[in-house]
């Protein structure tokens, strides 16, 4: 009987520590690359949902000044602070609850005004209005 020789078995081989340290450096740069890009979306995003807010509340001002045949309105200016509830403001001559011409009430920004009904001032929190 021949015998034949036996196949060496491999031993498990794993990953050396600088084939560790490259992979580690790659991602890290990658990384730093990706993380402060996806901060600069997320203002982006932020930003743009303001200036929608505040083209929606203009446009709401407007309809109802056109509807309502209203030439000014009651300014929401010094010192009144600015205003994100539409369910009775503004008011002036035949002014309308705004409520009905916007989608949601409160609006997540506030609002001042002019007598023209076009927007004068964007805030976050209540502030005084110019």
């Amino acid at each position: 009987m021949s015998q034949r020789a036996k196949p060496k078995e491999l031993a498990p081989r794993g990953f050396t520590l600088i084939e560790m340290m490259v992979v580690i450096g790659i991602i890290a740069v990658l990384s730093a690359v990706v993380v402060p890009n996806m901060f600069n979306f997320s203002d982006t995003g932020r930003q743009g949902a303001k200036d929608q807010e505040k083209g929606s509340v203009q446009t709401a001002l407007k309809a109802m000044m056109s509807t309502r045949g209203i030439m000014t309105l009651q300014a929401r200016s010094a010192p009144a602070n600015s205003y994100n509830a539409w369910d009775t403001l503004p008011t002036g001559a035949k002014a309308e609850v705004l409520e009905s011409y916007l989608e949601r009430s409160p609006t997540d920004y506030f609002y001042c005004w002019d007598g023209m009904g076009n927007i004068t001032q964007q805030d976050e929190t209540p502030a005084a209005c110019p």
